[in-house]
């Protein structure tokens, strides 16, 4: 073994994590900055191009039409229910969630259907605190004077 394989066995994992990483960004050259921050913009157009193609392949799966057959496999008699044209994978999904519903009482299964069907609660917050005080009022009461855009009434 020679002298460096020992130093290296002396190091801990962590000593060796850092050992090996590279210097901070701000550290490095405009040059390497700029190929950094390039190599980075086109590793991120890549995520985002896989990302979009695979919410189009879920929406395309979801839009597949399946057959009567298949339809009453999952839902049984509630596929006679939904017209033909309509009978999608998507179909299917929201139908097994409304079974689970009604089978096992999930909630997780409700509230997929309906933040589905678009009836999902808004997440709303309502402010109740008085945030102007009554100095924050008179300081805005002089700066409109000032700009002509109230009539002071102590002027009259």
């Amino acid at each position: 073994m020679t002298d460096n394989d020992n130093k290296a066995k002396e190091l801990t994992g962590r000593e060796r994590s850092l050992a090996n990483l590279a210097p901070p960004i701000n550290l490095r050259s405009p040059e390497e900055q700029a190929e950094i921050r390039r190599k980075g913009g086109i590793a991120r157009g890549k995520q985002m191009q896989r990302a979009k193609n695979l919410r189009e392949l879920a929406n395309m799966m979801m839009e597949s039409k399946v057959s009567k057959e298949k339809a009453r496999s999952v839902l049984g008699d509630l596929a006679d229910e939904i017209p033909e044209e309509d009978l999608t994978n998507g179909a299917l999904i929201i139908g097994s969630m409304i079974n689970e519903v009604y089978e096992n009482k999930t909630a997780k299964a409700a509230e997929f259907v309906r933040d589905t069907s678009g009836q999902r609660p808004k997440d709303q917050v309502e402010l109740t605190a008085e945030v102007m005080t009554d100095t924050d009022r008179s300081l805005m009461a002089d700066i409109a004077e000032r700009l002509g855009i109230m009539h002071n009434k102590k002027d009259e």
